[in-house]
């Protein structure tokens, strides 16, 4: 006995058979393999043919010691048609960069919050699925899909030679490989239609305006099982915050303070991302001064680590004192320890200045 009822050393003519056969045989062929037992059973013996065949060393070892070239007896089935699909995606010529299903693009907007810390949203989309009256074979019932001779089934075409060479989508089948004679009359030959789709997501902590969200496999199948599906593309736009503000993970924000408590100091309450959190004001803080609060910034997704929070002091100057409180201030201000000239310079203008500055009318 061997393989495919050919004799041994004989193998450069153990695939005249095959090649002899037209391009729809073998997608006819292909096609019945699950439901025709002895369509199985040919195939199988395809499969070993050709894996034998096509190596120099298992033919040697076919031709010595027989049926089991690899001496573990049959293959299983699970590799019988492995080994069959790859078989046939080689004599196709397939190549699933020129019939991936096309990508899905849409806008998502998120809240600060939303986008320094995750969140889940759910996404309502378009999506083309397979057609459940044809299958996705794209044709009527009884009928096939026939191989594309303009580009012998591979869907694309090439020019050039060596490193200049360049593929192109089929202008016959429009990269799909095969004509469709018989239309699916509900996906008009497609093998796909539209389906709405409510899809839940994850959106990770850390993404900014301009990133964008890769969900693989959420976008479109090929037409006519013709490849991979494509992705799902989520584009950023981040809203901006009344308070914060933000710098890679940092967080900014400007916090109002009175005179007096900058003067004096105080224990104020600041708002972060995680909440209030309480912050000591010693005595003598400037206008534009800030503090650090350790991570209390943005979470990267990536690392689990956390940016930090940076508190930016404005002093608020009242635009309007009583009678009292102007007389203090002007004589607090004639003991002051900085002379006139001290003040005139920017880096020496304190609070107090400041003040008797705005309501100082010489």
């Amino acid at each position: 006995m061997s393989y495919s009822g050919f004799p041994r050393m004989q193998h450069k003519k153990k695939l005249k058979p095959f090649t002899t056969s037209t391009p729809n045989n073998i997608i006819q062929i292909y096609q019945q393999i699950e439901t025709t037992p002895i369509f199985k059973k040919k195939f199988q013996e395809l499969s070993a043919a050709y894996d034998v065949l096509g190596d120099e060393k298992k033919r040697k070892k076919y031709d010595t010691f027989g049926d089991t070239p690899l001496g573990t007896g049959e293959l299983s089935e699970e590799e019988v048609f492995g080994k069959m699909s790859q078989a046939m995606e080689e004599m196709m010529g397939k190549n699933e960069d020129f019939h991936r299903g096309a990508n899905i693009e849409l806008p998502m907007e998120l809240t600060f919050e939303e986008a320094a810390l995750g969140t889940e949203k759910l996404v309502d989309y378009q999506v083309r699925v397979e057609c459940s009256q044809c299958n996705g074979l794209a044709t009527l019932p009884g009928h096939y899909p026939e191989m594309c001779f303009s580009c012998n089934g591979k869907g694309f075409t090439t020019s050039g030679k060596g490193m200049f060479m360049q593929k192109r989508v089929c202008t016959g089948c429009s990269g799909t490989g095969a004509k469709i004679s018989h239309p699916c009359k509900v996906c008009k030959g497609r093998g796909t239609v539209p389906k709405a789709r409510k899809l839940k997501v994850q959106i990770p902590s850390g993404v900014d305006t301009d990133h964008q969200v890769r969900l693989a496999d959420k976008g479109n199948i090929g037409d006519r099982r013709s490849g991979k599906t494509g992705s799902l593309y989520l584009n950023v736009t981040v809203k901006k915050h009344h308070l914060f503000r933000r710098e890679n993970f940092d967080v900014h924000s400007d916090v109002p303070i009175t005179v007096s408590q900058a003067i004096l100091g105080d224990t104020i309450k600041v708002q972060t991302l995680g909440g209030f959190v309480e912050l000591k004001l010693p005595s003598g803080t400037q206008p534009g001064e800030k503090r650090v609060l350790k991570r209390k910034g943005i979470l990267q997704d990536e690392s689990k680590s956390l940016g930090d929070h940076y508190v930016h002091f404005k002093v608020i100057v009242p635009k309007s004192i009583t009678k009292e409180q102007f007389e203090l201030i002007t004589l607090f201000s004639k003991n002051e320890k900085i002379s006139p000239e001290q003040l005139s310079q920017p880096k020496w203008k304190t609070i107090l200045y400041n003040i008797k500055s705005y309501f100082w009318k010489p």
